[in-house]
């Protein structure tokens, strides 16, 4: 008995350490063969004290996407953020590697929290060209513009 009650403890325990908050949102993008904006409905699941595994996933489809680095920088008193993963695409299409960036800054208020900002993507060799983008001054020289993106979640 004793036992049980404390794995049980240290489970309630364990769950209360990786809590994440769950900030719903969009992406949006230009496709360039249409010319049209497309959007989609995501969700950003964000540790609430900001470390750990950050996670942006389709609020409606089996698609999610495992942040590999983040970081933030400061300018003129604002806190930037820098969210950084890489992707391949299928081998049917060529298999390119790419890295995407997020790059963002948020608000928090008594009732709201909202993180904003540009996506921007680079064809990459591989991973590890992510090496050393936090201490770099243009950490997105060589990147390209493609989007945006805009989650908030009521507190």
């Amino acid at each position: 008995m004793r036992k049980m009650l404390v794995c049980m403890l240290l489970c309630f325990l364990s769950m209360g350490s990786v809590s994440a908050l769950e900030v719903p949102g969009k992406i949006f993008y230009s496709i360039k063969k249409t010319g049209k904006i497309a959007s989609r409905d995501m969700v950003l699941d964000m540790p609430e004290d900001r470390r750990g595994k950050i996670v942006v996933r389709s609020a409606s489809r089996n698609f999610s996407i495992e942040v590999k680095k983040s970081f933030t920088k400061t300018k003129r008193g604002q806190e930037i953020f820098f969210l950084a993963h890489t992707m391949k695409a299928p081998d049917s299409v060529g298999g390119q590697k790419s890295a995407m960036v997020f790059k963002g800054t948020y608000l928090k208020g008594q009732n709201l929290i909202t993180y904003y900002g540009d996506i921007y993507s680079k064809k990459i060799e591989d991973e590890n060209e992510l090496n050393g983008l936090e201490g770099k001054e243009d950490c997105l020289e060589g990147f390209e513009f493609k989007g945006g993106f805009s989650f908030e979640v009521a507190i």
